[in-house]
């Protein structure tokens, strides 16, 4: 990916983002260490996680979130 790409990408990621407070405590991951990633993407209401991370990988979707690996992300945008 060329460097205008990636700050294209950066730049449309930076205006989409926002604070969130998380008030929910799921615990669905096999890493306890990760549910507050699923939690977070839960009340934020996201589209997807974007990991390389295999305890999340393996729970595609939560919650109609899908989790997917960068290569997969890149593929489908």
């Amino acid at each position: 990916m060329t460097y205008e790409r990636t700050k294209q990408l950066f730049d449309l990621i930076w205006l989409k983002t926002q604070l969130i407070h998380v008030n929910i405590n799921l615990r669905l991951c096999r890493d306890p260490k990760d549910d507050f990633i699923l939690n977070l993407a839960t009340e934020a209401k996201a589209h997807c996680i974007i990991t390389g991370d295999a305890d999340l990988l393996v729970l595609n979707p939560v919650n109609e979130i899908r989790i997917l690996t960068i290569a997969d992300f890149l593929q489908s945008v």
